[in-house]
């Protein structure tokens, strides 16, 4: 059994991939998160040759480990369910990078999109 914190339920949302239901519980992350990310991100372990795609791809897993609380439909080419941890994150990133690839971009583009939306509504509030 999996314990989801009250305050994770509460600012993630589903961010729906296709029609068959298969999609992540994701969460907006603050600038200050994306920063200390950025910064992980920089950090080279022993024996790593630091290049843009290394700090690319350490970024976007650090930021879907931050991000995501859960997923639904996700499974193996055999049809067994993906169980959800940010081990697996990772691990699946190094498996199939396009896929993650693509769920890192959903996810970033839904709350760039839902952010904006949020920023034009507060500014119609501001001038009536």
């Amino acid at each position: 059994m999996k314990f989801v914190r009250k305050e994770e339920v509460k600012s993630s949302r589903f961010i729906k991939f296709n029609d068959e239901g298969v999609g992540v519980y994701a969460r907006l992350l603050t600038e200050t998160e994306k920063d200390k990310i950025h910064v992980k991100a920089r950090r080279v372990e022993v024996g790593e040759v630091r290049t843009p795609e290394l700090e690319d791809r350490k970024f976007k897993i650090l930021y879907l480990q931050e991000a995501i609380s859960d997923w639904e439909g996700m499974t193996w080419d055999d049809g067994t369910p993906i169980p959800y941890t940010k081990e697996v994150i990772k691990d699946l990133w190094e498996v199939n990078p396009i896929f993650m690839n693509l769920i890192f971009n959903n996810v970033a583009n839904e709350f760039v999109f839902a952010k904006e939306e949020e920023e034009k509504n507060s500014e119609i509030g501001q001038t009536e």
